[in-house]
């Protein structure tokens, strides 16, 4: 109806011109129409924006796309609003200051002739004024202005936005790595990842803020971290329940537990919340899942590279216990770790050794390696270890001599796959034992060759003193390349017990004297370093020193500390190093959890560098320094 009233209002002005010959009457006459025409226009415009309300009918646009239109916008607005207004004025305005006179046109005498000149050019005036008002008041004028009603209308008259963090959660379980993820009852049972929702202005690299809310929504009473995956961001627009979009901005963070011995009981704290573990084919195979989220699943499988690496340093690694079972021993080698020990030895009974295997199966172990002296009772230590293979269900190695293996049945060992490490860092053809029992080493030899040939699995462990040179080191390497061993760990020689900090030898404070030893690791994937050599060497790309996050070191006592060589230069409470007393706690994770001591390791793990935390401690007596006199005293190159 508004329309047609308009058509209507536009046919009388026209004939205003033909049935009114004054001049002033036209002019009047066609000024109230037209005010008549704005007021139904602007009716229409309203009446019309209702309407738009009432629709369910939404115009989805790019950012870009909207940025683009108000460029033109406030091109087009300056360039033709106001440029046809100023023709118009002067239009008008160059007759009226150059003609002398005005002729008769079309009926109106000459004066009337000057005066509609004169009215059209106030007019033109009257909309240049207006014209500028408008632009400036509408930001047309100035781009910032521009954006900013642009940014008005994304935040306020669009649609909705939010930032989703996608947590990845992974698990390896029998060599395939699979998410946990749960069912969503308000999406027809289909699974989703686990995430967060956050505010626009959060910033996804506040960890603390960050880890706080991933430990409170999952209750993880324990250290966690995370790797923001930049690389996998990405946009989606969908439909809420109110069918309005919805455009969600999706992050991905890679969450694990500092300390590696937490995986199992971050997977049980998974599990219980209702997350279950399965495979990305798995997920992609459920339609359900694939409609309401499947842009999530093909966005992890198509990063997938990222998320690899980040499980085999994070998740995957070789979580190991090192445990001095028993200490007293009489070979008196010259830089034992125990020093003087031989007597002093208070013997861990089988009961207290089986109450602290109890208490590990609550950490995540992947191997558990006993070690012992020679003044042990067989016996006692096969039942041990018998107990360790059934409750801890892993890899269990022996680290002894060669005395104490000739009494422990051969048949065992194999049929529980226990693997022994024996010690060789002296080649055969040497005279000269300064640092060991003459027999030491060639018994090793004879005893290794003798349990390789019943099929029992034989590691070797190199002692690097000052009296292996290089000719030494290729010595050993041949002879050990006539057996089939497992591997070879090329060990730094420690200083503690009777090798003192005090007295460590210069020779094994340079590189160079690692260099044979370097060439044999990088030619030959069965030797590796000993990880107090990590700061030098590049090993598997490691960053920072793992105490208590792959190893712990356990005592004849049951006394935890962080680092298996950190036993011997601290008294117990006393050190830095010491987490607790197993046999005061069924739970290990317990005891680890309310060690300020570990809290404190962990906190800082990530930011004291690779250098060995014991030589640390001895020259600064701060473990969070990178004072290693390897890394000071040699010339890295």
């Amino acid at each position: 109806m508004d329309r047609i009233a308009i058509w209507i209002v536009s046919f009388l002005a026209i004939l205003v011109g033909f049935f009114f010959e004054s001049l002033w009457i036209r002019i009047v006459s066609a000024f109230v129409l037209l005010i008549i025409i704005y007021v139904l226009c602007k009716r229409i415009k309203i009446q019309e924006s209702e309407k738009d309300k009432k629709s369910n009918f939404y115009i989805l646009i790019s950012e870009a796309m909207l940025s683009n239109i108000f460029l033109s916008r406030t091109k087009d607005a300056w360039t033709y609003a106001l440029s046809f207004a100023s023709t118009v004025f002067f239009t008008c305005l160059i007759p009226l200051l150059t003609a002398s006179s005005f002729n008769e046109f079309m009926g109106l005498k000459a004066i009337e002739v000057q005066v509609v000149f004169k009215v059209v050019l106030a007019f033109s005036v009257l909309a240049i004024i207006v014209i500028l008002i408008h632009n400036f008041q509408n930001g047309y004028f100035i781009k910032e202005d521009s954006m900013k009603t642009k940014e008005e209308i994304i935040k306020n008259n669009m649609f909705d936005s939010d930032n989703t963090v996608i947590l990845i959660f992974p698990k390896i379980e029998k060599g395939n790595l699979s998410f946990y993820v749960s069912k969503n009852s308000n999406w027809d049972q289909s699974m989703f990842f686990p995430y967060l929702s956050l505010d626009a202005n959060e910033d996804i690299n506040k960890k603390d803020d960050i880890i706080m809310k991933i430990s409170q929504k999952f209750n993880l009473s324990f250290a966690i971290d995370y790797e923001y995956l930049d690389k996998m961001d990405h946009e989606n627009t969908k439909l809420n329940s109110k069918s309005l979009p919805h455009n969600i901005r999706y992050k991905y963070l890679f969450v694990y537990p500092k300390s590696r011995f937490y995986i199992s009981k971050m997977n049980k704290v998974l599990e219980e919340s209702g997350y279950t573990a399965y495979t990305l084919e798995n997920l992609k195979k459920d339609s359900k899942t694939i409609m309401h989220n499947g842009d999530v699943i093909y966005q992890v499988e198509s990063k997938i590279n990222l998320i690899s690496p980040l499980v085999n340093t994070k998740i995957n690694g070789r979580t190991k216990i090192i445990w001095n079972l028993y200490k007293g021993c009489s070979n008196g080698c010259a830089f034992c770790a125990y020093g003087s020990s031989h007597g002093e030895q208070s013997e861990l009974s089988v009961e207290k050794a089986k109450k602290i295997i109890d208490s590990l199966t609550y950490l995540n172990i992947k191997e558990i390696d006993i070690a012992t002296g020679n003044e042990v009772d067989s016996s006692k230590l096969t039942e041990i270890i018998e107990y360790a293979v059934m409750k801890l269900h892993n890899k269990i190695s022996l680290t002894t001599t060669s005395d104490v293996l000739m009494n422990i049945d051969k048949t065992f060992l194999k049929k529980k796959h226990i693997n022994i490490e024996l010690t060789y860092d002296y080649p055969q053809e040497n005279s000269t034992f300064k640092y060991r029992p003459k027999a030491y080493s060639e018994d090793n030899y004879k005893l290794a060759k003798s349990l390789i040939s019943e099929g029992i699995s034989v590691s070797a462990l190199v002692v690097l003193h000052p009296d292996l040179n290089n000719a030494q080191l290729l010595k050993i390497k041949k002879d050990l390349s006539k057996l089939k061993i497992t591997d070879v760990l090329f060990l730094r020689l420690m200083p503690v017990g009777k090798q003192s900090f005090k007295s460590y030898p210069s020779e094994l404070k340079r590189k160079e004297y690692y260099s044979a030893a370097s060439k044999i690791v990088k030619e030959n994937k069965k030797y590796r370093f000993h990880c107090a050599l990590s700061e030098i060497y590049d090993m598997e790309g490691k960053k920072y020193c793992d105490i208590g996050i792959d190893k712990l070191g356990i005592d004849s006592e049951g006394k935890v500390y962080a680092c298996p060589w950190a036993e011997h230069i601290a008294h117990r409470e006393d050190s830095p190093f010491y987490l607790g007393d197993l046999l005061l706690y069924e739970n290990a994770l317990s005891m680890l959890s309310e060690s300020e001591n570990y809290s404190r390791i962990l906190k800082n793990a990530s930011n004291y560098g690779k250098a060995c935390k014991v030589f640390t401690y001895l020259k600064s007596g701060d473990i969070f320094s990178n004072e290693d006199v390897l890394y000071y005293l040699c010339v890295i190159s």
